[in-house]
């Protein structure tokens, strides 16, 4: 592909060069002149949810400039790499031995194999491209400068995703009065705790007692039954105080339900050898809050479900523009977390979310949180479910996607002979500047169009190869694609829509004007206000 030739200053490039005779020096971007990256490859591996990552190396890119450069691990299952797709991974370089290594967790192998069509345990084969960029002065990747590196390929055996901790980690059960612990059976529900840190004798967890709560009481046992007296454990005279820090509990059909706890929500440690039951926190609600709600913890709209299969809290919640969040339970800051990269923290740093629509987990057992864009809206899986919940089908058509949803989660647009038209709200970068967006078909990059904005209502070429973002201020628009003489027209936006507590005030449901100029919804099963 013919590469245009990019004029860099060297002050925007971030270079402190100097002269007396010249307040600038241009520095010039020479494609021919390209040292490409060298990708070595992978080791084939079987992939296990807790081993290591999967790492390679490359020799780094050279574009004879002096500029920062970004990476780009691109994956197929075609050695051609027909349909690919980014590959989540930590690329770093070591410049002063001129080596690159990127690092793949195994979790996220797993993910995509299973995403393109692999089954658990049937070896598959990955190709991998990595493609290096110049960066302008925002740190942002000049698409028409990157190089692609030579294509690898390694082999790949996947596990089945639905492998749950208690199929993972050695256990102990709780079980008790209460429904959500089983009813004091172990034919039902019951919850445990978990040698996470492969001890041999201390275990913790997250257990939900339910709305009953913990108060009819409960014990621990060592297997799933009350038959082995040195794995029964409980209370020896229910003589510990309200809520108190440690129990020392006794083994034996003899001992006591442990009956000093009242609120939902407890997190335990519990050591086997000592016998000490220590309640590391507890609580009754967990939610989110942010600039989004005012910072408010006891916002109700807020509070977030609870996942017992995979201890996971989740809400579904749609940011219309760039925001902070962290978590908190009780409606008050005493206990908070927060974090980076999916790692949190109690009294973490506040977390970093673009715009856009997302299920938000939070797992306190492993201390990690996610913003999953594939699962807003859908069915929380549960074990009993036996499956993840089925994919969307791939969507079909024009799409709209930008810095307004952080480059994921297309905008599907209807189509009537040929024009394709949506509805979107436009967010402002960072600096302030004009967010920019394109269309693609099919929510993937073989096909998309930009071009260059005039002003609204005013229809402009589309740049089918290589198009520039289409940049407009923050606003509500509707874009319109005409393929049949491949023109673009962005108007202000008009519309309709549906929101309410079904949607968690969030994710509106567009409605469509008909020919008399009411506006109609799709059927849409409401619940509240």
């Amino acid at each position: 592909m013919k590469k245009v030739l990019y004029t860099i200053l060297a002050a925007a490039a971030g270079l402190m060069l100097f002269s007396c005779k010249q307040e600038h020096i241009e520095v010039v971007y020479n494609p021919d002149a390209t040292t490409t990256q060298a990708l070595r490859g992978f080791s084939d591996t079987v992939l296990d949810a807790e081993g290591p990552a999967v790492v390679g190396y490359f020799d780094p890119a050279d574009f004879k400039i002096q500029a920062a450069k970004i990476y780009t691990l691109y994956v197929s299952s075609s050695e051609y790499m027909y349909e690919e797709s980014t590959m989540t991974s930590k690329i770093t370089v070591d410049e002063e031995n001129n080596l690159g290594t990127i690092s793949i967790a195994q979790k996220d192998l797993n993910s995509k194999i299973l995403g393109m069509g692999g089954e658990a345990d049937v070896p598959f084969t990955l190709y991998f491209q990595l493609g290096a960029c110049i960066a302008n002065e925002k740190g942002t990747a000049i698409a028409s400068t990157e190089t692609l590196s030579n294509i690898v390929y390694a082999q790949f055996t996947p596990y089945n995703s639905l492998v749950l901790d208690v199929d993972t980690y050695n256990h102990v059960w709780v079980i008790g009065a209460s429904s959500a612990v089983g009813s004091w059976s172990f034919e039902k529900v019951h919850q445990y705790l978990y040698d996470y840190d492969k001890t041999g004798d201390t275990y913790t967890g997250l257990i939900d007692f339910g709305e009953d709560g913990p108060s009819g009481g409960f014990k621990l046992t060592g297997v799933g039954n009350w038959d082995d007296e040195t794995k029964n454990w409980g209370s020896e005279a229910q003589a510990e105080a309200d809520e108190a820090a440690t129990v020392q509990i006794v083994a034996g059909g003899s001992s006591k339900d442990i009956k000093c706890y009242s609120k939902r929500y407890y997190a335990f440690s519990f050591n086997t050898t000592s016998l000490v039951l220590t309640k590391l926190y507890s609580f009754d609600n967990i939610g989110i809050v942010g600039a989004f709600n005012g910072w408010n913890a006891a916002d109700a709209n807020m509070k977030m479900d609870y996942n017992q299969d995979f201890h996971r809290f989740y809400i579904d919640y749609t940011f219309a523009e760039a925001s902070e969040l962290k978590f908190t339970c009780d409606d008050a800051w005493d206990t908070n977390w927060g974090g980076a990269d999916g790692a949190a923290a109690a009294g973490g740093a506040n977390i970093a979310v673009a715009a856009g629509s997302y299920r938000i987990y939070f797992d306190p057992n492993k201390g990690t949180y996610e913003l999953s864009t594939s699962m807003f809206g859908k069915d929380e899986p549960t074990a009993s479910g036996g499956d993840e919940p089925t994919p969307e089908p791939v969507y079909e058509g024009w799409s709209i996607i930008g810095d307004f949803n952080g480059w994921g989660g297309d905008v599907d647009m209807t189509e009537e002979n040929g024009v394709w038209s949506a509805y979107f709200t436009n967010t402002a970068k960072e600096d302030g500047s004009n967010g920019g967006f394109k269309l693609r078909k099919d929510a993937d990059w073989a096909e998309n169009a930009g071009g260059v904005f005039t002003e609204l209502g005013v229809a402009f070429d589309a740049v089918t190869e290589d198009g520039p973002n289409i940049e407009v201020p923050a606003g509500f628009y509707q874009v319109v694609y005409d393929t049949n003489n491949q023109k673009i027209t962005v108007s202000a936006g008009e519309m309709w829509s549906l929101i309410g507590d079904f949607n968690s005030w969030g994710g509106d449901v567009n409605m469509t004007l008909a020919d008399d100029g009411t506006w109609v919804s799709p059927v849409t099963h409401l619940s509240g206000g």
